[in-house]
């Protein structure tokens, strides 16, 4: 791994924790340390262009007062394996605001 890549790495993780009032681990299992999540942090120069289009759509057909969500299922498996993608602000506020 590049140096630019540990800074990217590192910036992203410090940044998350930051907004999510938690704590960067330096080497350990999680990258943020946070009350109710294990957040692992990718940094990425731009998202792969399909989730931006999936969440795009989402947020295009959401009414008013609701919260858009894109629930990415992989065929054969079981739905609550499934990942979710939401805006970190908005699963901040459905945890209680800022953790």
């Amino acid at each position: 791994m590049s140096k630019i890549s540990r800074t990217r790495g590192k910036n992203c993780e410090l940044g998350v924790a930051r907004f999510w009032n938690g704590k960067r681990n330096h080497f350990e299992a999680e990258d943020i340390q946070h009350p109710l999540l294990s957040i692992e942090c990718k940094a990425r120069t731009s998202p792969p262009a399909m989730i931006g289009r999936w969440y795009s759509q989402a947020r295009a057909a959401t009414p008013a007062g609701k919260i858009p969500v894109v629930q990415i299922h992989e065929m054969g498996a079981e739905y609550s394996d499934d990942l979710m993608l939401i805006r970190a602000s908005d699963l901040r506020d459905l945890l209680g605001g800022n953790q």
